[in-house]
């Protein structure tokens, strides 16, 4: 499972998106309750927007390179 689909996003989601996903995933797996879901999600968010602003920084189109 890639990053995008454990944040439940396309991979063309933008910086913004997956800010939204996470925000409304945290909802769901927070810290104290679920310490092993909040972790997945949280390091999904992280790796997502590594892969996003790379791509920004070296002109792809999407998480995909194209």
């Amino acid at each position: 499972m890639t990053p995008f689909q454990v944040l439940e996003l396309e991979g063309d989601a933008d910086e913004r998106d997956i800010k939204r996903a996470y925000a409304r995933l945290l909802r769901q797996h927070r810290p104290n309750e679920d310490p092993a879901g909040f972790q997945r999600i949280h390091e999904a968010y992280q790796t997502c927007l590594e892969i996003v602003r790379w791509n920004a920084e070296h002109g792809h189109a999407d998480a995909d390179g194209e």
